[in-house]
């Protein structure tokens, strides 16, 4: 049972916070996992771009075979070559798809100049593309602490954070906030409803109510779409076992604009009796109730997509 449970929780972390993402316009990646589109086949270029520099790469494994801090000193012009070549095939891998690898030409990047932020982002962001959770958190973290380190380097380092498996621990949550404070502050408007949004993805992966009510009071305050907070009170309802409040909250979702497909599945949720029934359960036990998080996930990541769609019709009309 607890395997199931966190099994369930790491998935509303994960498409959560991809939503609350979607919704916004702060820094919503191209490379996002469950956003991403598929390039354009390539016929004729799987080739990898000619190479410039004098030092072999070994493609299987780029990083070991980045030369030593010696032999960079002495040959600084093929050493700059080998940054365009890394740069070259990691751009390459892209376009193939292959974010795994991207992430490892980086990374053998990362090597050549290891004081700078930007190799350690652009490996998060591609380990995060590929699904190696715990690869971009490492790389994100990282980056924090080099020069270089923009904003967009810290909303990567929550987004990843919320996708971990698993409970977040105190250090990890202390993390977290801090970092969404930073980008509360130094963000301007953007980054203060960033940072909202974030306040009420954080709250629901953690199932904590308090937080959770706090997030949608600033987007409230923020004056930010109806449909992207009516997602968060739904789930902050359901988080304090309010079957009323939650139906309330189904009726203004059309009003509000939420897509016919999430009121749908808000609709579905609560007419399943499995939920009622854990909903009856948890607040006779006065437990918190798992499921509502997974069903939250699943109807903002919803709302998300259809307004991403409507963003795209309305830039195709203009």
């Amino acid at each position: 049972m607890q395997h199931e449970r966190w099994t369930m929780m790491n998935h509303l972390g994960r498409a959560a916070v991809l939503a609350a993402w979607a919704v916004g316009s702060f820094a919503a990646s191209a490379h996002s996992p469950a956003l991403a589109q598929q390039g354009p086949e390539l016929s004729g270029e799987d080739e990898l771009p000619k190479q410039l520099s004098d030092f072999a790469i070994d493609d299987r494994d780029p990083a070991r075979t980045v030369p030593s801090a010696t032999e960079a000193e002495r040959k600084p012009l093929q050493m700059g070559y080998l940054l365009m070549d890394l740069s070259d095939r990691a751009e390459h891998a892209i376009k193939l798809g292959d974010h795994a690898k991207a992430a490892q030409y980086y990374r053998a990047l990362i090597k050549v100049v290891p004081e700078r932020a930007i190799s350690y982002s652009r490996a998060c962001r591609e380990h995060e593309a590929a699904g190696q959770v715990n690869d971009a958190i490492e790389m994100c973290r990282l980056a924090l602490g080099k020069s270089g380190v923009k904003l967009e380097d810290h909303t990567r380092f929550v987004r990843v954070m919320l996708r971990k498996d698993g409970a977040l621990s105190p250090a990890e949550l202390a993390d977290i906030d801090a970092v969404i404070e930073r980008i509360r502050t130094d963000g301007g408007q953007d980054g203060k409803r960033v940072a909202a949004v974030f306040d009420c993805d954080l709250g629901v992966r953690t199932e904590d109510p308090k937080r959770t009510s706090a997030g949608i009071a600033s987007l409230q305050q923020l004056k930010q779409p109806a449909a992207q907070i009516v997602a968060y009170q739904w789930a902050l309802a359901l988080m304090e076992h309010d079957l009323d409040r939650a139906t309330e909250i189904l009726g203004e979702a059309k009003q509000a604009g939420v897509p016919q497909s999430a009121i749908d599945a808000m609709q579905g949720a609560l007419a399943a009796p499995s939920v009622r029934e854990q909903l009856a359960a948890s607040q006779a036990a006065k437990l918190p109730a798992w499921w509502p998080g997974a069903a939250m996930a699943a109807l903002v990541m919803i709302v998300a997509i259809a307004m991403l769609r409507r963003r795209g019709q309305a830039r195709q009309r203009v």
